[in-house]
């Protein structure tokens, strides 16, 4: 850390120079860094930018941009396409294969009734894994998680992943 980015942060964020605020530089640099660090890695990493298996390119091991395939993806779910000049007077409607049969899935996935299997991992373990499954029943059903859970698998079959969080 040099002087002059703290100088320059505490002058910033319009905070006293003292120890508690050297403290919270120190943490925000820390979440920029691991910030920076995240973008970096989703601007390169998508393996489906790479010739996986082309052992004969090993020059390129960086991927592309995982912003590309997400756009194309959603495009493919919404049924989007390039506008059709004015003047060539073809018909101009689409069909969303892809939608139809994502928001099938989904209609699916919803009428699904979820619930929670809590396995010991020793036989001390039995009476906890009992009352876990309850417990995790009770939060998914009564904190309303069933919109975040369609959320979640939505954007699982149109990206390919869905990520979730859960905090009790």
């Amino acid at each position: 850390m040099t002087k002059d980015n703290y100088s320059a942060w505490v002058t910033a964020s319009k905070l006293p120079k003292n120890k508690s605020t050297r403290a919270k530089y120190k943490a925000s640099k820390l979440v920029r860094e691991e910030l920076s660090k995240a973008k970096d890695a989703r601007r390169t990493s998508c393996f489906f930018s790479t010739n996986a298996g082309d052992s004969s390119n090993s020059s390129n091991s960086s991927g592309g941009d995982w912003q590309l395939k997400w756009d194309k993806w959603m495009k493919a779910w919404l049924g989007w396409y390039q506008p059709s000049s004015a003047d060539d007077f073809k018909s101009n409607i689409k069909l969303p294969e892809t939608t139809g049969r994502i928001e099938s899935l989904m209609h699916k996935i919803r009428r699904v009734n979820f619930g929670w299997l809590a396995e010991p991992n020793s036989p001390e373990d039995e009476n906890v894994a009992r009352i876990a499954a309850p417990i995790l029943d009770y939060i998914f059903y009564d904190s309303k998680l069933s919109q975040s859970t369609a959320t979640w698998a939505k954007e699982a079959l149109i990206y390919g992943s869905g990520f979730a969080r859960l905090v009790y």
